[in-house]
């Protein structure tokens, strides 16, 4: 346990997702405008082989014990630590998230060549303005989408994939698709920006093997046996919320990508989830974003990745 002003900094371990749940909520709701994290989400997410839970998170506390902040690495891939860092706007302007941030640096320069990215809503100027003087690089932007599917879509016709050979859209079949889900999902990725290529257990453990992971919102898109796409979906509480949706390079321009938000989006609705989101690409080369956009879905906030190599972050 260490010190900072008021403060008493610890590991966080699994009993504290109860305070810690509220502030997560608290910090998307003021830079976002709504969240679309559950608790099973955020329990997921601790529990996963991503998170280094006791010693890679930190939770910040009063002298009494009462959570106030948070933080922790998800590394995405081996080299690759993705920072999180939760304090609510009442805490914000009192160098608690540098501070935050400087120990969670210190942790990922273990890992040999490592780089930190950290992802902050365009709102939340006074973020951006701690990542700039650590001496994070903005790389990216991203738009976050949303659909209440009790408003019918501008194109509520479902669309049926073209051209052949003939794709149909078919459920995920746990036991079954993994490898095959897998090799579609990296090889769609490829030429994005953003993409970090991970192994098949590191995908596994984000995706398949994940607690969060239902087969009943992820639908694949074969020809003639073959992977040719993929959309995975999450239920974050009362709401929806979309993962990768994923066409290889030869069956693109052939509208599988929108038959299967469509497919998703009924299956959401099948289950009572109303609210729908996503986040993409702002400079998405393969058209996502207006796939999207006839899907019914509308822009609501926007965020951009920033980064920094573990060199750095040693000086």
């Amino acid at each position: 346990m260490t010190v900072f002003k008021q403060w008493l900094i610890r590991p966080a371990t699994l009993a504290d997702m109860t305070d810690a749940y509220p502030i997560h909520l608290a910090c998307d709701v003021a830079d976002y405008g709504t969240s679309f994290i559950s608790y099973a989400g955020l329990q997921a997410l601790w529990q996963s082989a991503t998170v280094r839970l006791s010693t890679e998170s930190w939770v910040v506390t009063t002298p009494a014990g009462r959570i106030v902040s948070y933080a922790l690495t998800n590394y995405e891939a081996a080299a690759h630590g993705v920072i999180s860092v939760y304090v609510p706007p009442a805490l914000r302007s009192q160098g608690l998230g540098t501070h935050l941030l400087g120990l969670a640096e210190a942790q990922l320069t273990q890992t040999p060549g490592a780089i930190a990215e950290c992802r902050v809503a365009d709102a939340n100027g006074a973020a951006q303005h701690v990542l700039a003087r650590a001496g994070y690089v903005r790389q990216r932007g991203y738009v976050r989408m949303a659909i209440d599917l009790t408003r019918p879509a501008p194109d509520a016709i479902l669309a049926q994939p073209t051209g052949q050979p003939p794709l149909v859209i078919t459920p995920f079949l746990p036991g079954q698709d993994e490898a095959a889900v897998y090799r579609a999902h990296e090889a769609a990725f490829l030429d994005a920006y953003d993409h970090v290529p991970t192994t098949f257990a590191e995908w596994s453990a984000g995706h398949v093997a994940n607690a969060g992971f239902d087969p009943g919102l992820c639908f694949v898109g074969r020809a003639e046996g073959e992977i040719a796409g993929l959309i995975m979906g999450w239920r974050r509480g009362a709401n929806g919320w979309i993962g990768p949706v994923a066409v290889t390079r030869a069956y693109r321009g052939r509208g599988l990508a929108l038959a299967l938000v469509q497919r998703l989006f009924t299956a959401f609705s099948d289950e009572g989830i109303t609210h729908v989101g996503l986040s993409v690409d702002a400079a998405n080369r393969t058209g996502a974003n207006r796939v999207y956009a006839r899907a019914g879905m509308q822009p609501t906030q926007t965020y951009a990745t920033y980064t920094k190599s573990a060199a750095v972050v040693n000086g």
